[in-house]
């Protein structure tokens, strides 16, 4: 019967170890139950110092493919303030219209930021209008930050990058231009982005109780700025505030 080794070696380093600890899920289940010794370094033995000249890099997370999991529309309206997410689920249309104030780009880079908080956990492929934030979001993985002189700006990348940096499976960034009126599945969920956007459209949306719940789902906004955004019942908000106050204490007491 085998048994179970003593020690293992991890060639990585410094802060990359700290990062796998508490973000890669393969990393933490490999050394879940293990009680011998962890090494950092390879030992000093001639058929491994040609491993140490190898670099090994992480696979990046961004594909240049479509991948297989939702594929996700986002358009931002500097004008109006809105950042739409909008995705087909379960044979229908599901949206999500946030108030976020600044320049188109930052409303639509802020929508992406949504839509990967939505779908952290699984694969995802994201449509956007804006080549600007196709760009950002096609180069966050990996990359290191640095300031920049809007602090809004500076802020939404910074939200991006660390989203990005949490995401285990790939995703695909997909440019495409607005009202170009063509068939097809890609069109015709951008169109209904770009209608969520504009101050008139034609498409049905959820109601307001419904929008609020689904915003307080992902910012967890008290009742009082749900009031405030969504214009509903403070008895509604405060509704709201409440169910998921209970659900985030039972998944706490039984994780």
């Amino acid at each position: 019967p085998g048994r179970k080794p003593g020690r293992l070696i991890i060639p990585i380093e410094g802060d990359y170890v700290s990062w796998c600890m508490a973000n890669s899920l393969p990393f933490q289940l490999a050394l879940e139950g293990f009680e011998g010794q962890v090494s950092y370094h390879l030992p000093s033995h001639k058929s491994l110092q040609t491993y140490s000249e190898l670099k090994v890099i992480q696979k990046p997370l961004a594909v240049d493919s479509p991948v297989q999991g939702p594929t996700v529309f986002t358009d931002g309206s500097g004008k109006l303030g809105k950042a739409v997410v909008t995705w087909y689920d379960r044979k229908q249309w599901q949206e999500l219209v946030n108030l976020v104030k600044g320049s188109p780009q930052l409303v639509e880079l802020s929508a992406v930021i949504v839509a990967f908080k939505i779908f952290l956990h699984c694969a995802v492929s994201i449509v956007t209008d804006s080549a600007y934030v196709a760009d950002v979001a096609q180069h966050v993985d990996r990359a290191l930050l640095k300031e920049v002189n809007s602090e809004q700006l500076f802020s939404l990348l910074k939200m991006l990058w660390t989203v990005v940096s949490q995401h285990m499976l790939t995703y695909y960034i997909l440019h495409i231009r607005s009202h170009t009126g063509l068939p097809g599945f890609i069109y015709e969920g951008n169109a209904r982005a770009n209608a969520l956007a504009a101050p008139t459209r034609t498409p049905p949306v959820p109601d307001l109780v419904h929008q609020a719940f689904l915003s307080h789902h992902f910012f967890h906004q008290g009742a009082r700025a749900l009031v405030h955004q969504f214009k509903i019942p403070f008895a509604d908000a405060k509704s709201i505030y409440r169910r998921l106050s209970r659900v985030s204490m039972t998944r706490t007491q039984t994780g």
